[in-house]
């Protein structure tokens, strides 16, 4: 699709929407038919607030955002009412529905809802709303010709309120409130606030239709034409439009057109009978009225209606059509074009020729095609010479123009292949002519010349341009561009020849020669070629025709596209890559009749009123630069639905959806029906897109995996000349969560979880205790080994020495001189061995023994002796029955900790605290000097233990061990030990004593 970048420069002035200086075949027009799925028999158009179409037809009620068509819903059993017959768009936003056979029903939140109604026993006419919202039905009996709603019930109007009993054949509110009714024989009118009817002196000749034009004028159109009836208005002259033998129908545009069906013959327009521009363009005298059928979806129309955007749909018994303002203009009597295309040239008077398969045309300023000549063959070369005369070749005969004067020439040129692809006059009269591969020729003397420059070594001669000096530049298709002198000579090369490229066309713009070939546009700027690629800008690729207008604008026609150009801005693109172009892209969805466009030569042509003509394969057309049609209504956007795996809503604005949803799909429509095919669209779901989504072509969006929460869905859109509506519309829904998905459930996994790592880690606390108790008894059964081992071996054979030198002592005299120092000797063995034993004994650890606090208050007292040091012992809490290994671990770091206290520290109070808890804890703190800076840091005496192993104990113990020194503050030794590896299996200490299981000390 291409999408139009609208250079606002370029719009000089308002357009209207529908031109009346155009036919309707100058309209673009679009047909969809039931095969494209249109509904059949189509009976009644109305666009709502939402910005659809919606059409009444036999199969019911339809809905079209331009590009589908879809059906209306019953909300429920609905009684056989027949076709549709009427429709009204009511202040509301419902849509208000008639029926053939009586009966209505009202379109509200995407579904059909059946109204009891029991007069409407009857052909449902029409129905039109008032200002007070009041809603008017038209029936098809004269006993009952009207009725009125006022929001709570119906009455019949009629003789009542000055109505006579005649069949009403038109209704109409205006725009100041008062109602027209048209009968049979009478014009009523009923003003605001008045419950009686008021005749109107005029007489109606059969069915006549009601309208209103821009100027609040009432015109009626019956069998005698159309005309104004507004008392203070009343016109004696009579517009003659088709008669209406029955359902009589007629609507004004915004342009003041009058539209109205024609029967059984498709539809007519009286193009702005009071309007000066009320002229068809063509030649022809004015025309009263314009009639389309044939090219209808089906003759048998039976609604026509103006959207908001100023198209015009018909629908028939076939179909559906749209007429819509086109900004390239399609001529009718330019349709039978020229093999290769029309050949097209503007002349310095402002006119322009067209060269057709069979005719020659001629286009005045402001004016339509006019026939110069027919039946002269397909035209192949049209220039201009001196004093205005116009040159044509046609396929046998060379035609001359003079002061509207038509001359036939006898200087044919013979060429080999029968063409002549393009002519020049030169300043001195000389006619020069193109022949293709047969070369240059010229008409010198009333006879030609031979070829001037033959097209040996691959030089063929395509298109000859004129130069401001008056020289001749031939355009050769071997991609080089030679000047000539008058005499035929080349006088130097402005491009050399480059193999590969064939140039499309070349003319002399306002800053050089513009050439044009397959790889984009050039220009040629002192004797270089300048060039903007189609790789660059896309839709530059292989111009045919470029013409440029003194108000500072570039047209072209290149690839089945017509674009216009800031001229400015195009020179500027020529040497700053960077330079901005604002083009307006103009193709097939404008009005551009086919996608090929002319071949070779002069595919564009200036006319003198500032049309820009272009030749295609399918006929010659137009743009008019100063009247350009924009489209400046931002497009509704509505939301259709939303569907689930499980349900569908209709026209969403806030949906709860059920537990479990994770997948939804949001229909939506953006309700340009100018240009659907060029309307853009960006979407987003707040919360799952980080940015604004572009669909392309899809109107869907489609979202899955989506956890519970509440949501909103937001589009927007721009019409056809980017527009954009930025409020676009919003549907907001929310998805309850599951119990899986629920907060409960999110607990309870929590819990679980928790639990899961509690009983994780108890295994693991338990695997670990298991291992370090059974590391702890390897150790203590090692220790025990190793005690037996000492005192059974070293401990018993020692003894027995000492017993064999004590016997050897006793044999001495008591007054031998060795008797002393033996005994001396032997009482040194006896304390060695004590000690040993000692040794031993500590080996084995003694589970019989005090608690841990009397085990220290024991080595306290030990130590203590001799040092002025007060030492206090405290337990706090239950006192339990400790781990052997931790119990003597625990002591001989309190017995260094208390040495290190009196020996280094220097203490004069020294604090023990063992607290029983969760974990056993072990505090020596003292008051001394505390440890010296180096020995803080480095963590140890030199060439001392005593710490280093405290930390090693500790560790062995399974706890953790921390001493903290402050200079002239003492020094404080933690040890903290797990209870799970502190304390042993069963009862407490206290528990045990009472029980007897404790063993005396």
């Amino acid at each position: 699709m291409l999408v139009s970048i609208l250079a606002c420069v370029l719009y000089t002035t308002p357009a209207l929407s529908l031109d009346p200086a155009l036919s309707i075949a100058q309209y673009k027009h679009t047909r969809w038919t039931i095969e494209d799925g249109a509904p059949s028999t189509i009976g009644a158009l109305a666009q709502g607030r939402d910005g659809y179409l919606w059409i009444g037809a036999a199969a019911g009620v339809f809905r079209f955002d331009g590009v589908s068509f879809e059906q209306i819903a019953a909300a429920g059993p609905t009684p056989p009412h027949g076709a549709v017959s009427a429709l009204l768009a009511a202040h509301d936003g419902s849509i208000w529905v008639g029926y053939t056979k009586g009966g209505l029903s009202v379109v509200q939140h995407g579904l059909l809802h059946d109204i009891p109604a029991p007069p409407f026993t009857d052909y449902v006419i029409s129905l039109t709303q008032g200002p007070d919202h009041a809603i008017w039905a038209v029936l098809g009996r004269p006993d009952m010709p009207l009725l009125r709603f006022d929001g709570h019930a119906w009455l019949q109007i009629g003789e009542n309120w000055g109505l006579p009993h005649q069949q009403v054949t038109g209704l109409l509110q205006d725009r100041e409130g008062a109602l027209w009714v048209a009968t049979e024989q009478l014009l009523m009118i009923l003003r605001p606030g008045s419950r009686h009817f008021e005749k109107v002196p005029v007489t109606l000749e059969g069915h006549a239709a009601l309208s209103e034009d821009s100027r609040g004028r009432i015109w009626a159109s019956d069998n005698s034409g159309s005309w104004i009836v507004s008392p203070r208005d009343q016109s004696r002259r009579h517009f003659k439009t088709p008669a209406f033998p029955r359902a009589a129908w007629a609507r004004f545009d915004h342009d003041d057109n009058l539209w109205g069906l024609y029967f059984k013959k498709g539809i007519f327009r009286l193009s702005a009978p009071l309007s000066p521009r009320r002229a068809l363009v063509g030649g022809a005298p004015p025309l009263d009225v314009d009639v389309v059928g044939s090219e209808l979806a089906s003759s048998a129309a039976g609604a026509v209606f103006e959207d908001r955007e100023g198209n015009i749909w018909i629908g028939s018994s076939r179909g559906l059509d749209r007429f819509r303002a086109a900004n390239v203009i399609v001529q009718p009597q330019l349709r039978d074009a020229a093999v290769f295309g029309d050949v097209i040239t503007g002349v310095s008077s402002g006119a322009v020729y067209v060269g057709e398969a069979d005719t020659i045309y001629e286009i005045l300023p402001g004016g339509g095609p006019m026939p110069v000549i027919s039946h002269v063959g397909s035209t192949e070369a049209i220039c201009e010479g001196l004093n205005g005369d116009v040159w044509m070749f046609t396929h046998e005969r060379l035609l001359r123009l003079r002061d509207k004067h038509l001359l036939n020439t006898t200087h044919p040129i013979s060429v080999a292949n029968g063409a002549i692809d393009d002519c020049l006059v030169d300043d001195q009269g000389v006619l020069w002519a193109n022949a293709g591969t047969d070369g240059l020729f010229r008409l010198a003397g009333g006879k030609w010349d031979h070829p001037v420059i033959p097209s040996a070594g691959g030089f063929r001669p395509v298109q000859l341009i004129p130069t401001a000096d008056h020289r001749r530049l031939a355009y050769l298709a071997s991609g080089a561009i030679v000047e000539f002198d008058g005499g035929g000579h080349a006088i130097r090369e402005e491009l050399k020849p480059t193999a590969g490229r064939a140039m499309s066309m070349a003319i002399a713009g306002a800053s050089g020669l513009l050439v044009g070939d397959p790889s984009g546009l050039g220009r040629v700027w002192h004797g270089s070629l300048q060039t903007i690629s189609a790789t660059r800008v896309p839709w530059v690729r292989q111009p045919t025709g470029v013409v440029q207008t003194k108000s500072g604008q570039t047209w072209m026609i290149a690839q089945a596209q017509i674009i216009g150009l800031v001229t400015s801005e195009l020179e500027a693109a020529f040497t700053d890559r960077k330079a901005r172009l604002r083009p307006v892209v103009l193709s097939f969805s404008d009005g551009l009749p086919d996608i090929d466009v002319r071949s070779g030569v002069r595919a564009a042509a200036l006319g003198g009123d500032g049309r820009v003509w272009f030749s295609t394969l399918a006929g010659t057309v137009f743009v008019d630069p100063a009247h350009l049609v924009r489209n400046t209504l931002p497009p509704p956007v509505s939301i259709n639905r939303l569907v689930t795996p499980r349900n569908s809503y209709t026209d969403p604005v806030y949906v709860d959806l059920p537990q479990g949803t994770s997948k939804v799909e949001i229909g939506y429509a953006a309700l340009s029906l100018t240009m659907p095919e060029r309307v853009r669209v960006r979407y987003r779901l707040e919360g799952v897109d980080d940015d604004w989504v572009d669909p392309g072509s899809r109107r869907e969006a489609s979202y899955s995996n989506l956890a519970p929460g509440r949501y909103r869905f937001h589009v927007i859109a721009a019409n056809n000349d980017g527009v954009w509506n930025r409020s676009g519309a919003t549907v907001g829904f929310s998805i309850a969560p599951t119990f899986l998905q629920s907060g409960w459930f999110t607990l309870l996994c929590t819990m679980a979880g928790a639990l899961l790592l509690w009983a994780l880690y108890s295994v693991r606390t338990r695997q670990l205790t298991a291992r370090v108790r059974d590391r702890l008894g390897a150790q203590l059964a090692e220790r025990e080994r190793i005690a037996r081992e000492l005192h059974d071996t070293l401990l018993q054979g020692f003894q027995g020495l000492v017993l064999r030198f004590q016997a050897i002592a006793n044999r001495l005299p008591p007054d031998s001189a060795m008797r002393p120092p033996m005994d001396e000797a032997l009482n040194h063995a006896e304390a060695v061995l004590t000690e040993g034993r000692n040794r031993v004994s500590d080996l084995r650890f003694a589970e019989d023994g005090p608690d841990l606090a009397g085990a220290i208050v024991a080595i306290a007292g030990d130590l203590g002796s001799g040092s002025a040091a007060s030492i206090t012992v405290t337990a706090e809490g239950r006192a339990r029955e400790l781990d052997a290994m931790v119990r003597e671990e625990l002591l001989r770091i309190a017995e260094e900790a208390i040495r290190n206290a009196i020996q280094h520290s220097k203490a004069s109070r020294i604090e023990v605290t063992i607290v029983y808890g969760r974990q056993l804890q072990l505090g020596v703190r003292d008051d001394g000097k505390g440890l010296p800076d180096d020995v803080a840091a480095a963590g140890q005496r030199p060439r001392h233990f005593g710490l280093t192993g405290m930390r090693e104990r500790a560790r062995h113990a399974g706890g953790l061990l921390t001493i903290a020194s402050r200079p002239q503050l003492g020094v404080e030794v933690s040890v903290a030990v797990p209870g799970r590896l502190a304390y042993a299996p069963g009862q407490s200490l206290n528990a045990r004593k009472r029980n007897g299981e404790e063993s005396p000390t």
